[in-house]
């Protein structure tokens, strides 16, 4: 048996899924833990994310011990008939008392004839709690087991707490997946932690392993706007709310994140937001957390030395240069351009940062545009491609190889850190040397520290550079970048030195090292000289015009610091606001392969998806999307949805255009036509429809999911449950509907399941046919270029299994 453990922090350390936690990191625990306790609002940011997964944790079970020995016990006074309960681990129903005043329980089993327990009304209160739900099988009780070893009494669990935690989708499956080792067995956290995920359209589904019969004390989320809907719906009320991921200071999440916060203090709840350091540097973040009860930040107890070595552009090299950012300049506000201009700048982006002539990985990318131009020939494309050839075959490379290799004799317990195109290109440039090689984007992980002396970056933009010296992984840094790249530079640096200054000045711990932003300034001042020195200076049209744009990208480009989930779920919610116009479908999916094809397009793929592929004697083969493969074509078929299909039939048959066909479809027009007229005729919102469903007992559903059933362009084929059709047979006053609604609800399902049918047999009939007997002519092919393994939540299904332009 464990001794007992006196704190959750001792707990998670000698029996939680982590092999080793730092001395820092348990630092950052006890930090947390106390700040927690003292601070209504506020922020934390340590040198890189490494720190959330036993901070989540700690303050998952934190707050679980304390609601346990917070609890009240069971009052039997307060139980309904058929409320559920744990006793003895098996579960069972309340049905009331006997004649003796003792306590009657149902035992819930799969056999005819259950147990029936009396119990007198002081057994059960002292030895049950309740639970949401039951199972036909034996309690696993590892709630119990975890009170246990922290000598407190599971009561009644007959009101919990909660609080919420919004972190990325990949953080929360690798927490459900962890487990601690409690009498020698191994338990997952969802045992030991009820808890929930909140989903698209305010859908509740359990966490992995969570045991469900337990209500959930903590409700996890990967969409902050479903949260912040979720709270301003009255859904739930929280305790406290915790932001854990620098995502949420993007430019494309951060105005959510201030809407969090104005909700906090409406609401009155605690907010707590975790990040990196880096992430904050942007004007309103700074501002959004001095405003806050309190900030702790570790960037200013740390010294290094930043140091600049800038590589001579050549001429042509800047000539070139410059010829293309005039194209992108003016390119970019024309809506055929946009997908070509990210794809210039992207192979600038390699070809300033390579270290060798003819790259193969800068030649790669000259090629995928040159492939996408061979399907879109009205782009005005051959000046471009001739320059980036250009810079192909220029010495600027070599420049940058010749650069580096001085400074790693300078420095040589060193690492260089790249593109993640470029990784293994450098590694095999430098690979006789026994220099180590990093992507920006890898991942600073505590096991880093203390391995090297100098970290050097080729070519860094702002995000890429605030990462790697926010972290003081060495003592030395070294910042390599290309002349044309030096005022860029300058505007990045001394933007950051002015959020730094403001951040010492409104922080909220004492400090007196404030060595980070004197490294800062001696930087600054180098790149200034260094601009002076430079031979060839640009004209004033560039100094007005092509800097700007360079800076832009410069400063705003962070494809280098997220994830590929991440820049894919930016993309998709750029494009979905496009999309919606012509789409009314509100169902949200789970996206887990990406396919690249060269036409520009992109293919988001879902579990089980089927797509067509063509063969080289141009036969259609369908397959499933986890079969396709590099340079496989794919053939797409504009066939609608089958939601698609049955809004254009109901719209008919609400015209009397059409007639039902056959007693499921008459059945399922009757229910929704005379929901919809109810709903018209009294001309109900869809905030007035919820307080009328639910005051009928209807479950609690949110605003906009009432306001797509209130839409006949909207609304979907079939309810999340039967019970809702009850409620509405309830509320428009039908007898039959309120009766029979298994009977209706059946008879959707089979619709939808039959219009479904319909599409899979169109398509299924397409299979092994020659391409040019095919009758459908609107079609689209793209060769596959890349493929992608991701784990993207809540994509709009009308976006998924289709080619989706770049």
């Amino acid at each position: 048996m464990l001794g007992k453990k006196k704190d959750v922090k001792s707990f998670i350390i000698e029996n939680g899924p982590f092999v080793y936690i730092s001395d820092q990191h348990k630092k950052v625990m006890t930090e947390i833990s106390t700040i927690d306790r003292k601070y209504e609002l506020y922020s934390y940011q340590y040198l890189n994310e490494s720190y959330y997964q036993e901070t989540i944790m700690m303050i998952c079970l934190s707050f679980l011990l304390s609601s346990l020995q917070n609890d009240e016990k069971l009052s039997v006074k307060k139980l309904q008939i058929n409320d559920t309960l744990i006793y003895n681990n098996e579960y069972y129903l309340f049905r009331g008392k006997d004649n003796e005043g003792n306590c009657v329980l149902k035992h819930v089993t799969r056999s005819k004839y259950p147990l029936m327990l009396s119990l007198p009304i002081s057994l059960l209160e002292s030895h049950a709690h309740k639970t949401r739900s039951a199972k036909k099988r034996k309690a696993k009780n590892s709630l119990k087991e975890f009170a246990k070893l922290f000598n407190v009494q599971l009561k009644g669990l007959v009101e919990n707490k909660q609080i919420a935690i919004l972190l990325p989708k990949k953080m929360l499956n690798e927490l459900a997946n962890s487990a601690f080792a409690i009498d020698k067995k191994t338990i997952y956290f969802g045992e030991v932690c009820p808890s929930v995920y909140l989903a698209a359209g305010g859908t509740v589904q359990s966490v992995l392993h969570s045991d469900s019969t337990e209500s959930p004390f903590i409700v996890f989320s990967s969409n902050i706007n479903e949260l912040i809907n979720y709270l301003d719906q009255g859904m739930a009320r929280f305790e406290k709310i915790y932001v854990f991921g620098d995502n949420w200071f993007s430019q494309s999440n951060f105005r959510s994140t201030i809407s969090l916060r104005n909700l906090a203090k409406e609401f009155g709840f605690s907010l707590g937001i975790f990040s990196s350091s880096n992430a904050i540097f942007e004007s309103d973040s700074v501002q959004m957390l001095i405003n806050l009860d309190y900030n702790r930040n570790w960037l200013f107890e740390y010294d290094e030395q930043v140091l600049l070595k800038s590589v001579h552009t050549n001429q042509q090299f800047e000539l070139t240069m410059n010829s293309l950012i005039d194209f992108l300049r003016e390119s970019k506000e024309d809506p055929k351009y946009r997908y070509f201009t990210n794809l210039i700048w992207d192979t600038l982006r390699i070809g300033s940062s390579v270290a060798s002539i003819n790259s193969a990985v800068f030649h790669k990318s000259i090629t995928k545009i040159q492939d996408y131009v061979g399907f879109h020939k009205e782009l005005d494309s051959i000046k471009t491609l001739d320059n980036l050839n250009s810079l192909l075959t220029n010495r600027f490379g070599a420049q940058v190889k010749k650069s580096l290799l001085r400074i790693v004799e300078k420095f040589p317990n060193c690492v260089l850190v790249v593109l993640d195109d470029l990784k293994q290109e450098y590694e095999s440039i430098f690979k006789c040397l026994n220099i180590g090689v990093l992507s920006f984007r890898d991942s600073i992980t505590e096991d880093m520290y203390d391995q090297f002396d100098t970290i050097i970056l080729i070519n860094p933009y702002t995000h890429e550079r605030q990462k790697w010296t926010q972290a003081f992984l060495g003592s030395n840094v070294v910042v390599v970048t290309p002349e044309i790249f030096l005022k860029p530079l300058r505007r990045s640096v001394e933007k950051e030195l002015k959020l730094a200054k403001i951040l010492i000045s409104e922080s909220s711990q004492e400090t007196s090292r404030y060595s980070y932003v004197k490294s800062l300034g001696l930087f600054l001042q180098s790149i200034k000289n260094r601009i002076k020195g430079t031979s060839h200076k640009s004209d004033s049209s560039y100094e007005n015009s092509n800097e700007r744009e360079l800076a832009h990208e410069f400063e705003n480009n962070e494809n280098e610091v997220i994830s590929d989930d991440e820049i894919y779920r930016r993309q998709i919610n750029a494009r979905a606001n496009e999309f919606t116009q012509n789409n009314v479908d509100n169902t949200k999916v789970d996206v887990h392969k990406i396919l690249e094809l060269t036409n520009g397009f992109k293919m988001y793929g879902t579990d089980n998806a089927q797509v067509f592929t063509v063969s080289d004697n141009d036969t259609l083969v369908r397959k499933s999307i986890n079969s396709v493969e590099i340079d496989d074509k794919i053939i797409y078929f504009n066939i609608p949805y089958s939601d698609s299909l049955y809004r254009m039939r109901f719209k008919k048959m609400s015209k009397a255009e059409v007639t039902p066909q056959g007693i499921d479809e008459a059945n399922d027009f009757m229910w929704k036509r005379a929901f919809l007229d109810y709903i018209q005729r009294h001309g109900y919102t869809p905030m007035r429809l919820k307080d009328k469903m639910e005051a009928l007992g209807s479950a609690m559903h949110t605003i906009s999911y009432y306001a797509i059933w209130s839409n006949e362009n909207k609304m979907p084929i079939l309810p999340r449950e039967p019970l809702f059709i009850r409620y509405v047979g309830k509320l428009i006053g039908s007898k039959r509907i309120t009766d029979d609604y298994q009977e209706f609800y059946n008879s959707s399902e089979k619709v939808k399941h039959q219009l479904a049918d319909y599409r899979d047999a169109e398509l299924s009939g397409l299979n092994n046919k020659q391409l040019s007997k095919v009758q459908f002519k609107n079609y689209s092919v793209g060769k596959v270029t890349l493929i992608k393994e991701v784990d993207i939540p809540d994509v709009p299904r009308f976006m998924t299994n289709i080619p989706v332009k770049g």
